[in-house]
């Protein structure tokens, strides 16, 4: 076994990040949070704090700061009365105008009776990233699953559910988010460690997980995805105690990190990004051009123990 490989930390590819220069409705969830962040840096150039802004524009306190969290649609409206109170110049109001239209197009909004706000949020970060590392102690991460893996998990997570179709439009998404990466012009680079436990759980049955651990052969060797395994003789590490996500959009914006505590959660952490890091760093992994013998050693091992899985 081999330290997370330094593919985990080299930066995003310079040609990869200029490919994507245009904006595309994708990039909606990035560019809010870009707008948000230059809104806030705004007021503090004009000296004012939420609070005051609020006061002034006759707004409730708390609408400041879901603007500056990149939480919530500016109108034009919105915009200009910002611009005014911060005395910003024309060109710039200008450019936050561009931005605010740019920022509305969110294409997983429709799912938000079955999935939290947050969650919402995050998938619209995650479709304008360039580059996504995962970590998976428990499930495989949802841009890998199969079909009835995903079924699978959407079941399990709606059991306490009122909603009758949460578990059919859970799965629907998984499969949606999967599209929307591979689709896109230029896909993002997507690295996964998945802990051990993960390959050699049964999840919905040998049956069911036979077919996935096969459908993960595509992964080996593949341009833009590699997954590692690491072995259980990593022991105890940070990494144990949750899954998480690290985004990343090139040199022009800072990475964002999010724990996920239950499928379809999303927690950002992004002040704890070195954390994060450093979880990676802990972990042990397999070279990726060795994921065909982990995949070959659990389905000698899964087709044995359950004879007549097939």
């Amino acid at each position: 076994m081999s330290p997370v490989l330094s593919r985990l930390e080299e930066p995003v590819v310079a040609d990869r990040a200029q490919a994507r220069q245009q904006p595309v409705p994708a990039d909606a969830g990035l560019i809010r949070r870009r707008l948000a962040t230059q809104l806030r840096q705004g007021r503090e150039r004009a000296g004012l704090t939420q609070t005051q802004v609020a006061r002034q524009l006759d707004w409730a306190a708390t609408t400041v700061i879901r603007i500056e969290g990149g939480k919530v649609s500016l109108t034009a409206a919105d915009v200009t009365g910002l611009g005014h109170l911060y005395q910003t110049d024309t060109a710039t109001v200008a450019q936050w105008l561009a931005m605010a239209a740019a920022s509305r197009w969110q294409r997983f909004t429709g799912y938000r009776d079955v999935v939290p706000d947050s969650f919402v949020e995050y998938l619209a970060l995650e479709a304008a990233a360039t580059r996504i590392t995962q970590w998976a102690p428990l499930l495989l991460p949802d841009l890998l699953q199969n079909g009835p893996y995903a079924d699978g998990v959407a079941h399990t997570s709606a059991r306490a559910e009122t909603n009758p179709d949460a578990a059919e439009r859970r799965a629907t998404l998984t499969a949606a988010r999967q599209a929307g990466l591979r689709d896109r012009p230029t896909p993002p680079d997507l690295v996964v460690i998945v802990d051990e436990a993960v390959i050699e759980r049964l999840a919905r049955g040998p049956d069911v997980m036979l077919d996935q651990l096969e459908d993960l052969r595509r992964y080996v060797d593949h341009p833009y995805v590699t997954v590692h395994v690491a072995d259980y003789a990593a022991g105890f590490h940070l990494g144990l105690l949750g899954a998480f996500t690290l985004l990343e959009f090139g040199p022009a914006d800072p990475p964002a990190a999010f724990a996920h505590p239950q499928p379809y959660t999303a927690s950002e952490r992004s002040g704890q990004l070195h954390l994060y890091q450093d979880v990676l760093k802990e972990l042990t992994a397999t070279d990726p051009a060795q994921l065909g013998k982990v995949l070959d050693r659990y389905l000698t091992i899964t087709a044995s123990r359950y004879v007549g899985a097939r």
